[in-house]
């Protein structure tokens, strides 16, 4: 998780109320997740192309959830695991 590696060097409470972090949490995730479902949406070539664009989407969003979520279990990993499976 990003935040348990930058509390290392970096206390967040110290900047952001406690009340805000969520927020902090939630905006870089959307962020995090924004690359990767502009290039899903955007007009594929054809159906060959359509699967591996949604895999790689699915397993980017998985992984944009696991590493700036707020409160993350070490179990919630899996779920970028399962999504590799998919990619080609």
């Amino acid at each position: 998780n990003v935040w348990c590696t930058i509390s290392i060097v970096f206390k967040l409470t110290k900047f952001v109320p406690a009340s805000k972090i969520p927020l902090v949490c939630a905006s870089s995730t959307l962020i995090a997740l924004l690359p990767s479902n502009l290039c899903c949406l955007r007009k594929q070539r054809g159906p060959e192309d359509t699967a591996p664009t949604f895999a790689g989407a699915l397993f980017t969003s998985s992984f944009a959830f696991f590493l700036f979520g707020f409160q993350v279990h070490e179990k919630s990993v899996l779920f970028p695991y399962i999504a590799s499976f998919l990619l080609p």
